[in-house]
């Protein structure tokens, strides 16, 4: 009499839905450092275009408009301009006479060890992503410089910077 050495399957379902508890738990579990993640980026991407701004503003001795910033002006001095992780372009606002504010809504809030730059005027610097995709808008936050989830640079006399 021969026996059969291969699995049931009951034995392979149950595999299956263990896998897939696993695998669900896993994902639920990385969802927040991915966000986290995304953050780091954001604010990384944002010393990016300071520095491209300062770059601009050594060439040209003034900082771009908003026209020259998301048209081409700055694309010359920070090639591959970084965009939102999720979709959009970080806001960017010429503060006359000098200077500039540079910003994006987070996913999380920033906390105390990421300052951020929070005059008292801070609330009439929009600092969502502009251009954003529309299948993307609705998951992306609006924020004003003031906000937790906000993190803004700003650079000028009229800052104090």
């Amino acid at each position: 009499m021969k026996k059969n050495s291969g699995f049931t399957l009951i034995e392979m379902l149950v595999v299956v839905a263990i896998i897939g508890l696993l695998s669900s738990v896993v994902l639920v579990g990385i969802g927040p450092a991915r966000s986290r993640a995304r953050d780091a980026r954001r604010i990384a991407d944002i010393r990016q275009i300071q520095n491209g701004l300062e770059a601009y503003h050594s060439s040209s001795n003034r900082y771009p408009t908003a026209n020259q910033f998301y048209g081409t002006g700055v694309a010359r001095v920070i090639p591959g301009l970084p965009t939102d992780p999720q979709g959009g372009e970080y806001a960017y606002i010429p503060a006359p006479p000098e200077g500039y504010v540079v910003g994006i809504c987070l996913e999380n809030n920033r906390g105390t060890e990421t300052p951020s730059f929070m005059p008292t005027n801070a609330a009439s610097y929009n600092a969502s992503p502009r251009n954003v995709p529309d299948g993307v808008r609705d998951s992306i936050p609006s924020c004003t410089c003031a906000d937790q989830n906000a993190y803004c640079v700003a650079l000028g006399s009229q800052f104090g910077r």
